[in-house]
């Protein structure tokens, strides 16, 4: 069994430092949610509050290998001496699809009713 240690993981759409804690939940019926704490500096801590609300995209691999990728749904930074601690709570991109509009017509629904 091969396990997944900090230092096989890469992540775009922020630079970062360090990775300093990193999960993933995936629970029956619900999109999944991964959990990232990294050390960045002042600035692309700054960056990052900025871009929260925005859709982009966050990927994080594993060896090369995607293994979630997502939205910011909350996010924290702690400052410390010229860097600070990012916290980062990302929802799978499949939230997207909850997100559209549908439309959907019924018709003839109510002619087989009676």
């Amino acid at each position: 069994m091969s396990y997944i240690t900090h230092d096989k993981l890469t992540v775009t759409g922020i630079e970062y430092i360090s990775i300093e804690s990193f999960e993933i939940r995936q629970n029956v019926n619900c999109h999944a949610i991964a959990s990232i704490s990294m050390v960045v500096e002042q600035q692309n801590g700054k960056r990052a509050l900025d871009s929260a609300n925005e859709e982009e995209t966050i990927t994080i691999c594993a060896d090369g290998t995607i293994i979630f990728c997502g939205l910011i749904q909350k996010v924290s930074v702690n400052y410390e001496k010229g860097y600070c601690i990012l916290k980062l709570e990302l929802v799978s991109s499949s939230i997207l699809w909850d997100l559209q509009k549908k439309e959907q017509k019924l018709s003839g629904y109510r002619d087989r009713l009676l």
